[in-house]
């Protein structure tokens, strides 16, 4: 991903240069984007990001947890934060999911403030679908 200014990635250059960098990296196995700046401040996107990275080793800290997200997680297709997390101490389950967002281990809509009522599933990832900062940027752009 390589992030612009807005004239930067609305420019005509910048744009075919995307193109041509998207079509190069292809060939090698990776995938490429430019993002302008206006998608990282759209919706709630942003926010959510700066709170993610914030909490992002908390999941580091207790692998325990993981597991625990993971079979829960197996046994329901979707669920709301505060119930798949009821076995992590209640003064550490939102930045726990912020973590666990953060790790790619679950999957919710990144357009609205992340809560513990929000609602929670596995991230596409799991079934080969993009990782979720991947699939923040489609819903943006």
């Amino acid at each position: 991903m390589e992030f612009k200014k807005d004239h930067e990635a609305a420019d005509l250059y910048f744009r075919r240069r995307a193109e041509r960098l998207a079509e190069l990296l292809k060939e090698l196995g990776y995938g490429y984007q430019m993002i302008p700046a206006r998608s990282l401040k759209s919706a709630a996107y942003y926010d959510n990001a700066i709170a993610m990275r914030r909490n992002a080793r908390l999941i580091a800290r207790h692998p325990e947890w993981r597991q625990q997200v993971r079979s829960r997680m197996s046994r329901s297709c979707q669920e709301t934060g505060r119930s798949i997390l009821k076995a992590i101490p209640e003064g550490l389950r939102h930045s726990a999911l912020l973590s666990l967002l953060y790790d790619g281990e679950l999957d919710t809509d990144f357009s609205v403030p992340i809560s513990l009522d929000s609602h929670i599933h596995p991230p596409l990832s799991v079934k080969g679908g993009l990782p979720w900062v991947w699939e923040l940027f489609e819903k943006s752009s």
